[in-house]
């Protein structure tokens, strides 16, 4: 079985890895890891694809990419993780 489409799966990848801001930060090539695509000669198009399919579908905002996944604000509940996004430079205001 192969599983979701990655583009689901870069919405999974935000959700669990989101900070309280719904900011996701991955390092460079780390999301292809989670994804299951490191060991493909093509992962990063194919993240890049899946990532701007996941935008276009309304999972992820405008502005996300393979570094930083950004949620929908009603798509996380703040309250745990960082409060700052070093990728996007954003901050959670107390």
């Amino acid at each position: 079985m192969e599983g979701p489409p990655l583009w689901m799966r870069i919405y999974f990848a935000a959700v669990g890895w989101g900070n309280q801001l719904g900011h996701a930060e991955f390092s460079e090539g780390e999301l292809a890891k989670v994804l299951g695509q490191s060991g493909n000669k093509y992962a990063s198009q194919n993240v890049y694809r899946a990532v701007q399919t996941a935008v276009r579908y309304g999972l992820v905002q405008d502005g996300s990419g393979v570094r930083c996944l950004i949620l929908p604000g009603h798509h996380f509940q703040q309250g745990m993780g960082a409060t700052v996004c070093r990728w996007h430079g954003a901050k959670l205001w107390p």
